[in-house]
This record gives structure tokens, sequence and C-alpha cells, in this order.
């Protein structure tokens, strides 16, 4: 079977060219994950010639892992093909375009990879720092060619295989044709919009218990919290810091406080019940 294969040594139109764009694919299933490039060139009329440059599959790993995490991987290994084949070719494309039918694997190059954890924000940042992630785009499984190399085809049925050697049918058209997402879109849109997320912290405040039987002193204590106290004003105030030896009114504003704590934790009836009258 492997005779009836024929394979054009020349990826290229054979007319002069005017433009030439790389289009890499990549898929998994449970079994297997790959990649498959293809360079599609248009010459002085206005011809598109597709032809497959380079493809790589590899096994699953026997530990078992979730399908978009292995669709990850196959990005992964994509964009090492892609690296490999511009040093080999010496080639400076007019567009470069990476497909995958994978909405999680988008939804993660989207996002700064420190946002996931360490399995994915690993893969993710790599992807991020050897592609450009406005590249990536979103094609149906009918579609990627790369499902071949993740599933497999016997060799009969694919030497008759267009998807196979050329590609899709609309990457030998014009770009109006090409798949568009907006799904896709509508991420890339909010995520130059989007405002920054404030942080929001809690401070779980010690109780009095707590507090008081933490240190085996009363100076110690004033002193400890009016250290703290200094350390947060320095933080607050760069220009006028507070330095040297504690001054009578920072351990002052130290006993006001602890009283303050000891009078929060063993009067909080009272103290809500005052505030419900003022409230009235």
């Amino acid at each position: 079977m492997i005779k009836c294969i024929q394979i054009d040594r020349l990826v290229i139109s054979e007319e002069k060219v005017e433009r030439v764009e790389l289009h890499g694919f990549s898929e998994a299933s449970e079994v297997a994950y790959g990649a498959c490039i293809y360079l599609r060139s248009i010459d002085v009329q206005g011809k598109i010639t597709t032809k497959l440059f380079c493809s790589k599959s590899r096994v699953a790993p026997i530990k078992r892992l979730s399908l978009p995490r292995l669709e990850l991987c196959a990005a992964v290994f994509l964009a090492d093909m892609y690296q490999a084949s511009s040093r080999a070719l010496k080639i400076s494309f007019n567009k470069i375009r990476f497909w995958t039918d994978s909405m999680v694997v988008l939804a993660w190059l989207g996002s700064p990879a420190a946002r996931w954890k360490t399995f994915v924000a690993n893969r993710v940042s790599h992807i991020q720092e050897t592609t450009t992630v406005e590249d990536w785009n979103h094609i149906s499984s009918k579609e990627n060619p790369a499902d071949l190399v993740s599933r497999g085809a016997d060799a009969n049925t694919l030497s008759k295989l267009s998807l196979w050697w050329n590609g899709p049918n609309w990457l030998q058209q014009v770009e109006t044709y090409w798949p568009r997402c907006e799904e896709v879109s509508d991420i890339r849109e909010e995520r130059k919009t989007a405002r920054p997320i404030p942080i929001v912290s809690l401070v779980s405040q010690p109780s009095q218990e707590e507090l008081f039987t933490k240190f085996s002193s009363w100076n110690k204590l004033q002193r400890i919290t009016a250290y703290c106290l200094r350390f947060l004003h320095n933080c607050r105030h760069q220009r006028s810091r507070l330095q040297g030896n504690l001054s009578s009114s920072e351990l002052r504003e130290a006993t006001i406080r602890c009283i303050n704590r000891a009078q929060m934790d063993c009067f909080k009836q009272e103290k809500a019940d005052l505030l419900e009258k003022g409230g009235d």
C-alpha cells in the first residue's frame, strides 16, 4: 500500500511566488496527539497552492490525561514544529496561522500563564513565548487534517485524501472563506477592553486570648505593637518615615490599640447594643 503514495518534493507554487504563508494544525485523541504544517503559496497570477510540509505524532502518555490537556500538549508540539520549520526554511512568512478545534486551549492561551495550575501554566507559557497568541484560531474537527495524525489512517485511504495532502478546501481559497469563530473574537475583544480586576484581601484579626497570651509581658506586647504600627506608618508615608528608638507617643498609641482590642473582645454585645441605639 505504501507504494501507491507519492510525495511531491516541491511544496510551493512552481511559478514566481508572491506570498508564502504557514498554517499549522494540532489535534489530540485519547491514544495519540500530533500536528501538521502546510505551506500556502500564492503566485503572481493569484493561483493558490497548499501542500503538506511536515507532520509528527506522539503516543499519549501512559498516565491518563484529560482530552483538553492532551490537546494542549498537541499545541505545544505544533509550536515546537513551527520553530524548527522556520529555522530550516529560513523564509519570512507573509502570514502565520495555527489552528485547533479546542476552545479550552484557546481560552488557556488567551490568559496569563500564571492564572493556571502548574501543568497548564508551563505549557501555555511555552506557547506564548514561541508563537503569537493572536495567530491561534478555531477550526472544526472534521476540517482539521491533524485529526488523521491523532487517530491514524491506512495507507490506501491516505493516498486519496486531499484533506491530508493539501489541507482543508478553504485554505485554497481567499481569506474571506476561512472559518471565523465569533466566540474567539469576543474573547479577544473582551481581553482588550477588560478593566483590571481589583484585588481584595481579608485580614483576620487575632482574638484577645491569642493576642495577650502570645507574649510573656505587657512591655513586650506594647513594644511589638508599637513597631507594627511604625511599619504601617512607614509604608503609608514614605517621606516621613519613623526611625530610631520608640517615642512616647508611639508607645501611647500602641497602648490605646491594645486596650481597644481587649474591649472589642470582652464587650462585643455591649458595643453592638450601643451601635444599634446610636443608629436609631
